[in-house]
């Protein structure tokens, strides 16, 4: 969580390097980016390798790498050859390999010859504190021109909106299975719930938290129960858990 800065002759806490975010206008939101210490901290490992031109590898749910020999051969020689005339040798120059690989789907073995050329670091599933942090900055910066009364919603509307995506994906029932094989949950589905809320504009909202309110029910609805297949599945996703199941619900995965 530190790092140490040979300037300042101290270690220094990664959170004391993300930026606040600032909202842009107009701005697509797949294009949003909110910045945590995770981010900064591997935006740093990342921009140290390509000054030093050293391919790096990030391993998470943020892609899939399959191996392939001609990475290898461009990494160990830098160059290859045309196939159409064998006889010319082409060299490859200002070229950085930077990759990502899926821990959970796609092969699971990279040919060692290749792996040793990176530098491996793991993606961290984002805790429930940095999911909180960069949805209610963006839906913040969203209401800041709304009413009071709205803005003091965005901690609960995230908040709730994170308990519903939780309830979906740590529940077995809503795992996947021959009948339920679309029933695929992951950060997208949070982020169109709070994308649909940003399409809410000031003017239609003014003194009417109750119709915020009604429409984070209509997007959590499109997102989570549309997907459901039976009645069943729907009252589930709207029971509250008991006690000893909320207990559980706040303990860490292992995975």
């Amino acid at each position: 969580d530190y790092y140490y800065d040979p300037t300042k002759m101290q270690w220094i806490h990664w959170q004391q390097e993300v930026q606040t975010y600032v909202p842009a206008d107009e701005v697509i939101f797949s294009k949003i980016m909110v910045h945590t210490f995770n981010t900064v901290r591997l935006k740093t490992l990342l921009k140290m390798h390509v000054q030093r031109r050293k391919p790096i590898m990030f391993i998470g749910s943020a892609g899939t790498q399959t191996p392939i020999e001609l990475v290898r051969q461009l990494i160990d020689y830098g160059s290859i050859f045309d196939r159409d005339h064998l006889e010319e040798k082409k060299y490859i120059e200002d070229l950085l390999f930077v990759s990502s690989m899926n821990h959970k789907a796609g092969s699971f073995y990279v040919d060692l010859r290749l792996m040793r050329h990176y530098s491996v670091f793991t993606f961290f599933t984002p805790t429930q504190d940095m999911l909180k942090t960069i949805y209610c900055s963006i839906l913040g910066g969203h209401f800041s021109t709304f009413d009071q009364s709205i803005q003091k919603l965005t901690d609960k509307l995230i908040t709730s909106s994170i308990f519903l995506f939780n309830k979906v994906l740590r529940d077995p029932e809503f795992s996947p299975s021959a009948k339920k094989f679309h029933y695929q949950f992951n950060l997208r589905e949070l982020s169109k719930v709070v994308e649909g809320i940003m399409n809410a504009q000031p003017q239609n909202y003014r003194q009417a938290p109750g119709k915020i309110c009604k429409l984070w029910v209509h997007e959590c609805k499109r997102v989570f129960e549309d997907r459901m297949i039976s009645k069943e599945d729907i009252c589930l996703l709207y029971t509250s858990p008991s006690p000893r199941d909320r207990q559980k619900s706040r303990m860490p995965s292992s995975a």
